[in-house]
């Protein structure tokens, strides 16, 4: 029985899907990269990974990602810096309007694997019919080619994926892209490629114009198991062996060894991601590098970067990207990322730095949505009702922020931090009374989401911007 099978937490359909599978053996370290290689050209692994090619053009459904309304077309130039070919699959629903823009990385580790096979094909489609353009690059792999005919280790598939995205902006026009409302997204080895991305385009001064990045269950630790993250341990082995140097030989070990960020953002400082974009890092429950995303998220929010992380319950690595599996997943992060590239070209809240507030001991954190286009009216509504409560006027509070979500501006977010429990009870209860006004007064659609924000440390902590 495979761990994916006898794992209680996994969705059926997902066991039903991967169960079957036998867990493969942890093929251990090898030497150095020429092994690698040496090994992936061997005529073993070569049908294998047919045979992988196979499985995903299998999952390119019709059914569950229709291109009816879409248009889909191939675009190819020659890198300014070296001469190699770059590829582009451009995906969009079919009118003149110019269209936000998701530019798509796709995952395999940055070594293998093509936006041109059968489940990205129908992952952009479903993208797509969000109403955004989906551009899709197939850059330089590590080790075994993409569309494009060479492979090299670090830095040349980042190399690629930024000169790609510059070629996008260029040419927006004739792509039909709104060049403010472009952002960047990719999954797994992809999710690494987006943060490097950014990172790049940041340490370059050339990150203001991009409108966000969206990581999802991002492979960024170069190096397994850690301590730090649990889910390297308690998951590994469920889709993913990852207890091995391989990743990092295929890659370049030499960016292993000196901690480069761009070629593993796990390793990455306060000041490699302060004054990125609006970010959003999507894990998966099941995922060995679940933790390692959440981890990088939290030093978005250290750092004022307006960022929000998400979790997918019951799911395995990567499954938002296997739409024949479970499209309700699939198109439930497909909404999101349409959501956050449409939003991408509204004005930016002023990041806040995420600090602790040695005097509070108890706090709270209220999520409100508003319904469509009455943000700011709920916004309103909730600073009118706490008049008199905020750390100015009451010694008690000593923290009190209404904030706009960065990615949905009908999202309001209310952080209080208080020094006695009575007063944390009392206003926990006033702040549901304002929810209940909120709603009578037809602003708020559902029920307001409650959190607890007070630390292991006793510190009540707000994220930048959020």
């Amino acid at each position: 029985m495979s761990k994916i099978s006898s794992d209680c937490r996994i969705d059926p359909r997902l066991q039903a899907a991967f169960g079957a599978m036998p867990d493969a053996p942890n093929p251990g370290d090898v030497p150095d990269r020429r092994a690698l290689l040496a090994e992936y050209a061997s005529e073993q692994v070569r049908r294998a990974f047919a045979s992988q090619s196979a499985a995903f053009d299998a999952m390119d459904d019709e059914t569950v990602a229709p291109s009816t309304g879409l248009t889909v077309t191939t675009e190819a130039f020659a890198s300014a810096a070296g001469g190699h070919e770059i590829r582009l699959q451009v995906i969009r629903p079919d009118t003149r309007e110019p269209l936000p823009c998701v530019y798509y990385i796709h995952g395999g580790a940055m070594q293998f694997w093509s936006c041109f096979d059968g489940m990205y094909r129908a992952w952009g489609r479903l993208m797509a019919a969000q109403g955004v353009a989906v551009v899709m690059v197939d850059f330089r792999n590590a080790l075994l080619p993409s569309s494009v005919p060479e492979v090299a280790p670090y830095p040349a598939g980042l190399d690629d994926c930024v000169e790609g995205l510059c070629w996008v902006r260029e040419h927006a026009t004739r792509l039909g892209i709104d060049r403010e409302r472009i952002v960047v997204a990719g999954d797994s080895g992809g999710g690494n490629l987006t943060l490097a991305l950014g990172m790049k385009l940041l340490r370059e001064g050339d990150a203001g114009w991009l409108g966000g990045l969206y990581a999802m269950c991002p492979y960024i630790g170069g190096q397994w198991p850690n301590p730090q993250h649990p889910s390297s341990t308690d998951n590994d082995g469920i889709l993913l062996e990852l207890h091995n140097n391989r990743g990092a030989m295929a890659y370049g070990i030499e960016a292993l060894q000196e901690r480069d960020p761009l070629a593993w953002p796990g390793f990455a400082s306060d000041a490699d991601v302060r004054g990125l974009p609006p970010t959003v890092i999507l894990v998966d429950e099941c995922d060995p590098l679940r933790d390692e995303g959440i981890a990088f998220y939290r030093l978005l929010l250290r750092n004022g970067v307006p960022a929000r992380c998400r979790q997918s319950m019951g799911t395995i690595h990567g499954a938002e990207i296997f739409a024949a599996v479970c499209p309700d997943i699939s198109r439930d992060a497909a909404r999101d990322i349409a959501a956050f590239a449409t939003s991408a070209g509204n004005p930016r809240p002023a990041a806040r730095p995420h600090r602790p507030i040695a005097a509070a001991t108890f706090g709270f954190r209220a999520t409100m949505t508003a319904r469509a286009g009455e943000g700011d009216a709920l916004v309103e509504l909730l600073l009118g009702a706490t008049t008199g409560t905020g750390p100015a006027t009451n010694p008690k509070c000593v923290l009190y922020l209404v904030e706009r979500s960065p990615s949905d501006r009908d999202v309001v977010h209310v952080t209080e931090g208080w020094t006695s429990k009575a007063a944390h009870a009392a206003n926990f209860a006033r702040a549901e009374s304002q929810a209940l006004v909120a709603r009578l007064a037809g602003m708020v659609v559902g029920e307001a989401r409650y959190e607890d924000v007070v630390t292991a440390g006793g510190h009540v902590q707000v994220g930048g911007g959020r």
